[in-house]
């Protein structure tokens, strides 16, 4: 588990944005409610924030680190692409 205080330095970083597609990403649930009660439609367009996932470039399971030079935060599409489960559902 990626301490809350590492996910901040890492989102710091990144300027708050996405390194696959650029969109805003936060961890703050509360301030992502806002946004969606304002009736934006699916797909939300990348001038709205998603929530960070956090990547390991190189996984734990191969000897990866909790380090800041080893996480990337991005948003859920990314991520999901990052992992292959977005191709694996469009199929």
């Amino acid at each position: 588990m990626i301490p809350k205080k590492l996910k901040e330095i890492i989102l710091e970083k990144q300027n708050y944005k996405c390194l696959g597609d650029g969109r805003v990403i936060v961890l703050d649930a509360p301030k992502l409610r806002e946004w969606h009660k304002q009736g934006i439609p699916y797909p939300i367009p990348k001038e709205y924030p998603s929530f960070a996932y956090f990547h390991h470039l190189k996984p734990k399971s191969e000897g990866g680190s909790d380090s800041a030079s080893n996480i990337i935060a991005t948003c859920g599409r990314c991520h999901a692409r990052r992992h292959n489960y977005y191709n694996n559902y469009k199929k």
